[in-house]
């Protein structure tokens, strides 16, 4: 559900005068991306497309053209003004929204009972092989 304007409802955008390196075109008949978080005051901070904006006290709302652009700014908003609830959506042409961050509602660097591990080894790091025996041996250090 969103407003006239395409936000959340309760959203407003942060102030920003503008850069060169914003939303693009194509974002109206391709795709983009929208952030969204909540805070309690008006801070200053840096746009991943450069410049600076004030977000507004409240919920923001922000468009982008790539999700990368959009996780430089959750980071950003994680380390200097610890804002914890950014979200990531997907947001289509038709104005259909997508959750891409955190996408079963926890965030990718805490623990969820269910989630599957990826690239996990079970061993300690001091119990990982010399790499010195394996070269040109076409062993990886990973196998058994």
């Amino acid at each position: 559900m969103t407003q006239a304007n395409g936000l959340p409802p309760g959203a407003s955008m942060p102030i920003f005068g503008g850069s060169t390196g914003g939303l693009l075109r194509a974002a109206e008949t391709e795709e983009k991306y929208l952030i969204t978080w909540s805070t309690a005051e008006e801070r200053v901070f840096e746009m991943p497309t450069g410049g600076a904006a004030t977000m507004v006290a409240g919920t923001n709302a922000l468009y982008m053209a790539r999700k990368e652009q959009c996780h430089a700014l959750h980071r950003q908003l994680v380390a200097q003004f610890k804002i914890r609830d950014s979200k990531i959506f997907l947001v289509t042409p038709d104005g259909e929204q997508t959750l891409v961050y955190p996408m079963d509602g926890v965030v990718s660097e805490k623990v969820n009972p269910g989630r599957v591990q990826v690239g996990g080894m079970p061993r300690k790091i001091g119990e990982n092989p010399s790499q010195a025996p394996l070269k040109f041996t076409g062993k990886q250090p990973y196998d058994p």
